[in-house]
């Protein structure tokens, strides 16, 4: 299972599946591509491969967000609120004290015990401090300096993209405290010079919504609509799309109608780390 597309000239991308899929072949394994952009579709195709689309990813152009206009007034109030009780943010940079890294793990633990969630793996990151110590961490912090939230921050293979990986938070935070955070990662990022913020997948976001999709993707969209009490699908894109982003569709590249369910089953082993029982256990 390849996280994406292969990265290089474009005369080589096909070569690159060829070999990943004869490299599969002689070990009698499936290959599959997670989270693959359009652009090489059809090249997917041409190789005897399927493509269902799984969500869109949330790409924020930092050239030209703002918080001006009548459309981003209740994050604009949201974010102003913050500042005027004192909150603000800082970047820090690797390596990181231990004693910065425990306050970070007690926040990341709490998250997770208010979220009843374990990590998630894969295409996402989990707390590790090996991993932690290799990328800027912004930090907000309240009027007395305590720290209230973070998230790391992960050069992208696009040009001039940034992303967000790990991002956490206390219990009982204060209201707009995520909206400040992220307003305050754009801000920063565009400081540095990057162009575009890319803010994660919203999964199965705008998958079989006309009544003439496949039945696969229809399937997907009933779980989108339906399914909350394990993960809030809806809540999340609705939360992304506040900051207005470009939204880029994304595939799950598979060999095949047939070996579909066997390449969901990996896909939720890989990404929950402890397996099925850890997406019960969240019920």
């Amino acid at each position: 299972m390849a996280l994406g597309d292969p990265i290089g000239p474009l005369q080589d991308v096909e070569p690159s599946i060829v070999t990943f899929k004869e490299l599969c072949s002689k070990n009698d394994w499936f290959p599959v591509f997670y989270q693959v952009l359009p652009t090489h579709i059809d090249a997917y195709k041409l190789l005897d491969f399927d493509a269902l689309p799984i969500g869109h990813e949330a790409i924020i152009d930092l050239t030209c967000f703002t918080l001006d206009g009548s459309q981003n007034k209740t994050l604009r109030n949201s974010y102003n609120k913050m500042i005027r009780n004192g909150y603000h943010y800082d970047v820090i940079q690797p390596p990181y004290s231990a004693r910065m890294l425990r306050e970070l793990s007690y926040i990341s633990n709490d998250w997770l015990f208010a979220h009843r969630a374990t990590e998630m793996r894969f295409s996402l990151g989990w707390f590790n401090e090996s991993y932690l110590n290799t990328c800027p961490i912004l930090l907000v912090r309240d009027r007395e300096g305590f720290i209230e939230a973070f998230a790391n921050l992960v050069a992208e293979f696009q040009a001039g993209e940034i992303a967000v990986d790990l991002m956490r938070y206390r219990q009982h935070s204060e209201s707009g405290l995520m909206d400040f955070l992220f307003v305050s990662l754009f801000q920063w990022g565009h400081e540095q010079g990057y162009k575009s913020f890319n803010l994660g997948l919203s999964a199965l976001s705008g998958v079989g919504e006309h009544s003439n999709d496949p039945i696969m993707e229809r399937a997907l969209n009933f779980i989108y609509q339906n399914v909350n009490r394990i993960y809030n699908f809806r809540g999340l894109h609705s939360f992304k799309e506040k900051f207005h982003p470009l939204w880029s569709p994304r595939y799950l590249i598979y060999p095949g109608a047939t070996n579909l369910p066997t390449v969901s089953g990996a896909l939720f082993q890989a990404s929950l780390g402890g397996g099925i029982l850890s997406l019960m256990r969240r019920a």
